[in-house]
């Protein structure tokens, strides 16, 4: 892939700013994917949400501004972990949903007042390994 992954030290970091520990999967993936700082596109036929994605991957200290905020502060107490944003122009975040490991995006406007409905997010892929192998990545 060409990036670099997340160390164990930022990954605790990261988890501090998060408030809670992920779920091991996710763990393992962001200690072992190659990916911090790449950018990566899906076509409108691989994005679930068929909007197509250009999202360049977070680094550590990213994620953790991510946390803190929005829509990653309300998205993060819903229980989303951002990993990336948008370069087309809006910006909009990507997370995984913990709940499931699903790639997901939170348009800016859909977060309001502290609140995050299930309609509210895009789902993008139905997990961060389908987004990977889908992905093409530079």
């Amino acid at each position: 892939m060409g990036g670099r992954s997340i160390t164990d030290k930022e990954l605790a970091g990261v988890e501090a700013a998060f408030g809670r520990g992920l779920p091991k999967k996710l763990r393992a993936a962001l200690l072992s994917l190659p990916w911090i700082g790449l950018s990566a596109e899906l076509d409108e036929d691989d994005d679930l949400s068929q909007f197509g994605v250009d999202m360049r991957v977070h680094t550590p200290k990213q994620m953790i501004l991510g946390l803190r905020y929005e829509p990653g502060k309300t998205a993060s107490r819903h229980g989303y972990f951002p990993i990336g944003a948008c370069l087309v122009g809006s910006a909009d975040p990507y997370f995984v949903r913990l709940s499931d490991g699903a790639v997901v995006r939170v348009p800016h406007d859909n977060v309001a007042g502290g609140s995050l409905e299930p309609d509210d997010v895009d789902l993008v892929a139905k997990s961060l390994s389908v987004f990977v192998a889908k992905a093409t990545w530079s």
